[in-house]
C-alpha cells in the first residue's frame, strides 16, 4: 500500500495522540453509568409491584419481577456458555471468532432483554 510521505505524517501523528488509556477509562465510566441506571429502573419496578402488593395484598406481580430478572440473567449466562463452546470448535482465525463472539454476545444480550415479568408468566 503507498502512501504519501505528508499522509503517512499525519496518520503516524493522529495515532501518537490517540490515549487508549483514557478511552478506555471513558468507556468503563460509560458502562457504570449504564449499570446504575439498571438499578435505578429495577429500583423503580419493585417499589411500584411492592406499593400494589401492600395496597391489594397480591404479590404476584412483584414475584414475576424479580422471577423475570433471574431467569433472564440464567438463560443470557447459559446461552453465552454455549455460545463460547461452539464458537471454540469453529475452525477459523483469530479476528473472525473474536467478530463472531461480539456480535454473538451482543445478540444474545439484546434477545435476552425481552424476557420480562410477561413473558415469565
Amino acid at each position: 500500500m503507498k502512501v504519501n510521505k505528508s499522509d503517512k505524517d499525519a496518520i503516524v501523528n493522529a495515532w501518537k495522540q490517540v490515549n487508549a488509556k483514557d478511552m478506555a477509562n471513558k468507556i468503563g465510566n460509560l458502562g457504570k453509568a449504564f449499570k446504575v441506571a439498571d438499578l435505578a429502573i429495577k429500583v423503580e419496578k419493585i417499589r411500584e409491584k411492592s406499593i400494589e402488593g401492600y395496597n391489594t395484598g397480591n404479590w404476584g406481580p412483584l414475584l414475576l419481577e424479580v422471577e423475570s430478572w433471574i431467569i433472564g440473567g440464567v438463560v443470557a449466562g447459559v446461552a453465552i456458555s454455549l455460545f463460547g463452546a461452539v464458537l471454540s470448535f469453529l475452525p477459523i482465525s483469530g479476528l473472525a471468532v473474536t467478530a463472531l463472539g461480539v456480535i454473538g454476545i451482543m445478540t444474545i444480550s439484546y434477545l435476552s432483554s425481552f424476557i420480562d415479568a410477561n413473558r415469565v408468566s
